[in-house]
This record gives structure tokens, C-alpha cells and sequence, in this order.
């Protein structure tokens, strides 16, 4: 699973003049990561700073690190229930969520796996297979208890939010935008991308993917009123002293970082929490499993480019995807 956050689209258009109403941009520091914030409306500084506020809040609610935020102390108590606050019950219960779809390729309790392969602070090395076996006693989502704002881990157990809490961030963005009556926003969470309605100009917007190899945007997307987010394996892994390199994307199955033939998922969908944790998930299940899951759920749309520069894409984005990259392969999946 991914330990990190991490920059993996550029948005390509920018706002443009609009006699009706204003736009306006935010960049900022959060989670790790640079994030914008750009929305057109009556008081669009007003509400950009409203949505900052509140990731920042969020931000402190969920970080791992900081003495005294709800996740730090899960991860340290002793004795449970732990007392927490809505953004953190809800994140667990979206994972559990999402976890349960899954079937387990989704699990926010690998944080004592990654740690211990050095993701989490830099100390990267090979864990002994006595240690990661077990570690893995430890990571079952299914340990995880919520009742009210009352929160109950398994002893030894610790969760990290870091493959869904930028998607939940951005849900609670758009929320805002729509509150305050936005009907065009962009949030860019260093990466993540959720859009409210569509351009200024009334348009489609144009997401660009991330190259793997280097570059150029490999392909763009055509999207509004949806989230678009991606898992790679391109972007966080270490080369061990025999060579191989370890992405930071692990398997809760193994407790090792995923070894396939895939570069990156992408998922399109309406909300970021599910986007955010579906393209770590289905990059952890592989083509052919992830293909299957696709079928089987048909609720949003996908795209998946492979080591050999493959690009396979569900048919609900033929008509959005423009393709960039000279890929050795393109299939569509109907």
C-alpha cells in the first residue's frame, strides 16, 4: 500500500476570464505534500481558504507523527476503546469498507510492515522473513472496532491513512465547493484530482497522466465531477544491495512490496476516498484479477499501463482519453 503521498498527475488547463464570476487559486503545504485549490464563484478566495482550513484540520486529525492527533494515539495506546473524532471514525470505516470489497488487497493495518522495511522513516532494508511472518499476525482489517467515536485496534496494531486520507480530504472539498453554491472547482491534492462541474469555459477538463518513463503526460483524460487518482510503483522504492527494487506499494497477503508486471492504476470515480483505495487495491491484485474486479463492480472506470508499456482502459473512457504515449499495446476493456 502506498506510505506516502505523492504527486502523480499535472493538471494541464488553467482558469480563465469569466465576466459572471470570479476565479481564484490556493497553494499550500498539507499531508506532505503541495496541494491547489482553484474554484470560480462569487467569493471564490473566501471558500478556497474554508477548504484549506479544513484539510489542514484533517491533516492533524490523521497524521501518524504528531504527538497527540487521533492516529498517533491508536497507534501508541495501550489499552483500548480509544476515544476519536468523526474524520478519523469515518476513515477507519471507509477502510474497513473498502478493505471488505477488496477482499484484503486493501489494508490500512500494514503501518508495522512498511515501518519495519524502512518506508515510513528511510531506514529502507530487507526485513528477515521470520520478522515480516510476524508482523503479519498484526495486519487483519477486520480487528478494527468502531462504536460511536469509540475506536478498538488489536494490541500491536497500528493504521496508517495514507492511502485514503488525501481521497477523503478532497470529498470533504467538494462538499464545501457545493455548500457555498462553486459549480467549477479543481482540487489538485498534490496529485489527487477531484473536480466539481466542469471548466470556466464550460468544458470538459484535461487531466494529464503522469509518464512513468519520464517526459511528456502520457496520455490526457476529458473528466468532470469525478476524482482521478493513481497508484505507481514509479514514484517511492529503494534498490537492495542484490539490486532488486521494492516499490512502496505493498501486499497485505505477503508483507512485501508488490512485485507485477504493472507501472500504474488510475481510477476514475465519484468520490476520492473510493478512488484513492480502489487504484492501490486493484495495483496489489495485478492485470488479470484487477480486470475481473472491473467486470464484476462496473461502478467506476480504470486505466492500467504495464512494465512493457501496455495500456488497457475500461470502455466508459473511450471517448475521453487522448493517448500521447507510443504504447506497445492498447486494449479496451467492454
Amino acid at each position: 500500500m502506498k506510505s506516502k503521498f505523492m504527486l502523480l498527475f499535472a493538471v494541464i488547463p488553467l482558469f480563465f476570464s469569466c465576466k459572471e464570476k470570479k476565479e481564484a487559486s490556493l497553494s499550500f503545504m498539507a499531508m506532505d505534500t503541495f496541494m491547489t485549490l482553484k474554484c470560480q464563484g462569487e467569493y471564490p478566495e473566501e471558500v478556497n481558504l474554508q477548504v484549506k482550513e479544513t484539510i489542514e484540520s484533517l491533516d492533524q486529525s490523521l497524521s501518524v507523527t504528531l504527538p497527540g492527533s487521533d492516529f498517533y494515539r491508536l497507534n501508541s495506546a495501550e489499552n483500548f476503546p480509544v476515544e476519536v473524532g468523526e474524520d478519523a471514525v469515518s476513515l477507519l470505516n471507509l477502510s474497513v469498507k473498502y478493505s471488505e470489497l477488496s477482499r484484503g488487497a486493501f489494508d490500512i493495518t500494514l503501518y508495522p510492515v512498511m515501518k519495519e522495511w524502512g518506508f515510513t522513516n528511510g531506514n529502507y532494508h530487507v526485513p528477515a522473513a521470520e520478522t515480516i511472518e510476524s508482523l503479519l499476525k498484526k495486519v487483519d482489517y477486520k480487528k478494527i472496532k468502531t462504536h460511536g467515536n469509540s475506536v478498538t485496534l488489536e494490541k500491536g496494531q497500528m493504521v496508517d491513512p495514507g492511502a485514503i486520507g488525501k481521497g477523503l480530504a478532497g470529498d470533504k472539498a467538494i462538499e464545501i465547493y457545493k455548500s457555498k453554491g462553486v459549480k467549477s472547482a479543481m482540487v489538485d491534492l498534490g496529485g489527487n484530482i477531484q473536480l466539481l462541474g466542469k471548466n470556466p469555459r464550460g468544458r470538459d477538463w484535461l487531466i494529464g497522466l503522469r509518464n512513468p518513463w519520464g517526459g511528456e503526460p502520457v496520455l490526457g483524460l476529458k473528466v468532470h465531477d469525478c476524482a482521478v487518482i493513481t497508484s505507481g510503483g514509479y514514484e517511492r522504492h529503494f534498490i537492495a544491495d542484490d539490486g532488486k527494487k521494492y516499490i512502496h506499494i505493498f501486499d497485505p497477503e505477503t508483507g512485501c512490496p508488490v512485485d507485477n508486471s504493472l507501472v500504474s492504476v488510475t481510477v476514475v470515480a465519484d468520490t476520492g476516498a473510493f478512488a484513492d483505495a480502489l487504484s492501490t487495491a486493484l495495483f496489489v491484485m495485478g492485470q488479470e484479477k484487477a480486470q475481473s474486479f472491473w467486470k464484476e463492480h462496473g461502478d467506476f472506470q480504470m486505466l492500467i499501463i504495464t512494465e512493457d508499456r501496455k495500456l488497457i482502459y475500461t470502455a466508459g473512457l473511450k471517448d475521453k482519453i487522448i493517448i500521447h504515449e507510443d504504447f506497445s499495446s492498447v486494449q479496451v476493456l467492454d
